[in-house]
């Protein structure tokens, strides 16, 4: 209940979007079992109307957050010129990057959680170019300690799952590329 409220009340004119819908159903699921989207998508759904920081712009239909640092995740809706959010643009707020605090992530919802389940990393952190953003992956692989378990990884890799067998996702080969072209693209049709 407290979800389907804070929704209506976050999504104003528009529909929640089926994605989101069943992101929410996928998340009660696991909540029933203690657990959560984030350990499998890396963000939380948003429940509450007033999730939004000083720099998240007005017309930005807050649906996640990463839980760190302020960072979330929203519809842009372009002050509701978009006609249904299923098509609008997904944009990353980080609050903490007051340079450029707000960022196109991808064309829509669809796009977004398909770049997310391969590195939700690439939204909120700055790379200089594609060989940069292909190190920090690599880095990744090392023996690090923030590197999750085989158990963590088996659990967000069942998350995953669920999801993409929900909601027919497209295949996003090069996510770097594909984020600083929507991100050049919209640049020039500002």
């Amino acid at each position: 209940m407290r979800m389907e409220n804070g929704l209506k009340s976050n999504f104003g004119k528009y529909a929640v979007p089926k994605a989101l819908q069943v992101l929410a159903e996928i998340d009660q699921g696991l909540q029933a079992k203690g657990g959560n989207l984030d350990e499998g998508l890396s963000f939380y759904l948003v429940h509450e109307e007033n999730f939004r920081y000083f720099n998240t712009p007005c017309d930005v239909v807050v649906f996640g957050n990463t839980g760190a640092d302020g960072i979330h995740y929203g519809l842009l809706t372009d002050f509701g010129t978009a006609a249904t959010l299923d098509e609008a643009p997904v944009v990353c707020v980080s609050p903490m990057s007051f340079d450029r605090p707000v960022r196109i992530v991808a064309e829509n919802l669809e796009h977004f959680l398909s770049l997310n389940m391969n590195d939700s990393g690439l939204f909120y952190n700055h790379f200089r170019s594609e060989e940069d953003y292909a190190r920090f992956l690599g880095e990744q692989d090392d023996d690090s300690p923030y590197r999750p378990s085989e158990e963590e990884e088996e659990r967000a890799e069942h998350i995953r799952q669920q999801v993409r067998d929900r909601l027919h996702l497209p295949q996003i080969d090069h996510p770097y590329r594909y984020v600083r072209e929507l991100q050049a693209k919209r640049d020039r049709d500002a």
